[in-house]
C-alpha cells in the first residue's frame, strides 16, 4: 500500500460540527453551588480535568507545539480517549471529525446519536445538540480517491502513520452528502478559535432520530433528517 498521499490546504470558515448539550445552556455547577463558590470549584476542576489544565488540555496527547491551544472545545476531541476502536483510532488516540458545511456536521452528528441510542435502547427522548462553528486552515492529506468502505483496519493504519509522522489531519469525501468534504483532524491546531452557534433538538422515538428542529425557530418546526442525506452511503465515523 502507497502511503504518499497527496496535500491539499484545506480554508473552510464554516465548517462545524455539534455536540451534546442542553438549551437553555447552564453552568456546570449551577444547580448545587452558590454563586460565591463557583470560582473556586472552576479552580478546583482545572486540577482533575484534562481539558482544562494549564499544558493545553490533553497532556501527552498532544504533540509538545501544538501544548499551546487551551480553548476547552477544541482540545476536548483529544483530550478524552474513546475506549473503542473508531474508522480513525485504535482507541489510543483522539481526532476531531468536522463537516465542511452545517447540513453536513448536522447528517453525521444524527448518525451517530442514533447509534449511541440504539446501542443503550434509549426510551423515546428528546436530545439538545450544541452547534460549534470550528473554521479549519491547514494543509491535510487527502486520502478521497483511495477511501475504501468497510475496510475499518487499513483505514486506521494510515490514520496513525500519517499522525505519528505529524500531519494535520486527513481530507475524505463526506459519507452523507455528495459534493462535501469531511476532515478528520489530528492536531487542535488545524483549527482556528471555535464559536458557538444554533442550538439543535434531536427528537428520538425509540428506534430512529426522526425529527430535528433549531430553538431559535419560534415556530419550533421539525424537519426529517433523511432529507440532509444525499448518498446511499452510510458510513459509520
Amino acid at each position: 500500500m502507497d502511503d504518499d498521499f497527496p496535500s491539499k490546504h484545506v480554508s473552510w470558515g464554516g465548517a462545524c460540527r455539534l455536540i451534546p448539550s442542553r438549551f437553555p445552556p447552564v453552568e456546570l455547577y449551577e444547580p448545587v453551588a452558590d454563586q460565591k463558590d463557583r470560582e473556586a470549584l472552576k479552580a478546583l476542576e482545572t486540577l482533575t480535568n484534562p481539558r482544562l489544565s494549564p499544558d493545553g488540555g490533553a497532556g501527552d496527547f498532544l504533540r509538545p507545539d501544538d501544548r499551546h491551544v487551551t480553548q476547552p472545545w477544541l482540545v476536548a476531541p483529544f483530550a478524552y480517549l474513546d475506549p473503542e476502536p473508531t474508522l480513525y483510532s485504535d482507541g489510543s488516540y483522539g481526532v476531531c471529525i468536522v463537516a465542511e458545511t452545517e447540513k453536513g456536521a448536522l447528517a453525521a452528528a444524527v448518525q451517530r446519536r442514533e447509534a449511541f441510542m440504539r446501542a443503550t435502547a434509549m426510551p423515546p427522548t428528546r436530545l439538545d445538540m450544541r452547534q460549534l462553528v470550528t473554521p479549519v486552515s491547514a494543509t491535510l492529506h487527502d486520502i478521497t480517491g483511495w477511501q475504501r468502505v468497510g475496510d475499518s483496519t487499513e483505514t486506521r493504519r494510515i490514520c496513525q502513520k500519517l499522525r505519528e509522522q505529524g500531519s494535520y489531519g486527513v481530507l475524505l469525501a463526506s459519507p452523507f452528502r455528495v459534493g462535501e468534504s469531511t476532515a478528520v483532524l489530528f492536531r487542535p491546531t488545524a483549527m482556528t478559535r471555535a464559536t458557538q452557534a444554533k442550538h439543535y433538538c434531536f427528537v428520538w422515538d425509540g428506534s430512529r432520530i426522526s425529527g430535528i428542529y433549531d430553538y431559535s425557530d419560534q415556530t419550533e418546526q421539525t424537519f426529517d433528517p433523511a432529507t440532509l442525506i444525499t448518498t446511499e452511503a452510510r458510513v459509520a465515523a
